[in-house]
């Protein structure tokens, strides 16, 4: 059994001999036990930097809803996710996220995000695909590239007849045919 002995307070000259003849508790790998007590409280710092990195998808989440809207910030955060975790699962949906923060800057490198997540991840969800698919149909209707347009609505309202999305994309097909 281990046992752990602290020293009493000193309060006068004479006790202080007695408190450090007291040894420590017999514990020969007490240094060990206090780093994994101050990782343990502190957080290894693999996990938050060299970790899967959703910590930065999540932040740059919260920064692009409407009462923050800081979307420079947002696409930094998403730029550093895809550049350090092109195989995590989530990648396909930090694009879709990186091309609406583009949006807002360039339209053309928004559009490069969408192609992205449509070219290197063909698994992606249905949601992803669909979200990719019209981000970068509308970036190109706004950029008045309306034949580039008409593909990407085009190819929404085939892969994905029944989406909500194609009801839309039928409508803004329609508008840029014009």
């Amino acid at each position: 059994m281990i046992s752990i002995v602290t020293p009493l307070p000193c309060f006068s000259k004479t006790r202080k001999s007695h408190i450090a003849s007291r040894a420590w508790p017999v514990f020969p790998h007490r240094h060990i036990l206090l780093a994994l007590v101050l990782l343990a409280a502190l957080g290894h710092p693999s996990r938050a930097d060299a970790g899967d990195g959703l910590e930065k998808l999540e932040t740059a989440k919260r920064l692009m809803k409407p009462d923050r809207e800081e979307w420079d910030t947002a696409a930094q955060l998403l730029r550093e996710y895809v550049r350090e975790h092109p195989a995590a699962p989530a990648a396909p949906e930090a694009y879709v996220l990186l091309g609406h923060a583009m949006d807002r800057q360039n339209q053309a490198a928004s559009v490069e995000a969408y192609e992205t997540a449509l070219k290197n991840y063909p698994a992606a969800s249905p949601e992803v695909r669909q979200d990719a698919l019209q981000g970068a149909a509308y970036a190109y209707y706004r950029q008045g590239k309306f034949a580039e347009a008409v593909d990407f609505f085009g190819r929404l309202i085939d892969q994905y007849p029944a989406s909500s999305k194609s009801t839309d994309a039928r409508l803004w097909r329609g508008e840029a045919q014009c």
